[in-house]
């Protein structure tokens, strides 16, 4: 015997809060969705975007509210650092195209991003990111134009190739070292240890140290094994002395 199916609409708020009978049917005006309920899930499951066009644009700003455009693919124009995607529902998906260079910035809870690391974008990338409550956001997946990802956090830079080759690097503008401690015939400092700014896979990567100081020609050492996170280096010189340092590090190996 057939039955009918109700059909009812109303605001995101409220289709957030009703379980309905399975096979039921709600439209979500705010979101413009159709959403079919299973008795089980709140809110129902988003089936269709209604009188949606294939995509909408918005300008990059601090906050660039993805979730409430009335369509799941969203161009992204312009260069300003994202830092948040905007309140939405949970569950809901957006595919966002960037058609310029600018800096997703990674938080833990609120934009959750690959690698846990900032993500700088070029013209053509695009992310599938999904809703996970409120203004949180995670990426799914990150494709770039070129095949080659570009990021960086407080511990560096890095880039991740095509062919599965990473490269991280950290430029130290001006930093205070006594090379003080004596180990004949040269003098070192205190050992830094370098966290990557991504870990590395499989071989351990190859590591260096480049330091330069005025009148100087120091160099970098390794004074502890190498990890797939992390790398500790000393500066040795010839004479004992205190000095400001320029530091470069790289680190190249694999991220697949």
């Amino acid at each position: 015997m057939s039955q009918s199916i109700q059909i009812r609409r109303g605001t995101s708020a409220q289709a957030d809060a009703l379980t309905l009978l399975e096979g039921e049917l709600y439209i979500d005006m705010t979101l413009k969705q159709l959403r079919i309920h299973d008795e089980v899930t709140p809110g129902g499951n988003k089936v269709a975007m209604l009188n949606a066009p294939p995509r909408v644009t918005l300008p990059s700003a601090a906050t660039v509210s993805i979730g409430t455009a009335n369509a799941e693919t969203v161009i992204v124009n312009g260069s300003t650092t994202i830092t948040s995607l905007g309140a939405s529902t949970d569950g809901v998906r957006r595919t966002v195209m960037f058609t310029g260079v600018l800096t997703l910035t990674h938080n833990g809870t609120s934009l959750i991003l690959p690698g846990a690391v900032d993500i700088v974008t070029a013209p053509g990338d695009v992310a599938e990111f999904i809703n996970v409550g409120g203004s949180n956001w995670k990426c799914l997946l990150f494709t770039a134009a070129a095949g080659t990802v570009r990021g960086s956090n407080a511990n560096g830079d890095y880039v991740k190739y095509p062919d599965g080759r990473l490269e991280c690097s950290l430029n130290v503008a001006s930093v205070s070292i006594a090379v003080t401690t004596a180990y004949s015939p040269l003098f070192y400092g205190q050992p830094a240890l370098w966290t990557f700014p991504i870990p590395f896979v499989g071989a351990m990567p190859y590591v260096a140290l480049t330091p330069y100081s005025v009148g100087k020609l120091a160099w970098g050492t390794r004074s502890a094994s190498v990890s797939l996170a992390s790398a500790q280096f000393a500066i040795l010189d010839i004479a004992s002395a205190t000095a400001t340092y320029q530091l470069s590090y790289i680190a190249i190996g694999r991220w697949k």
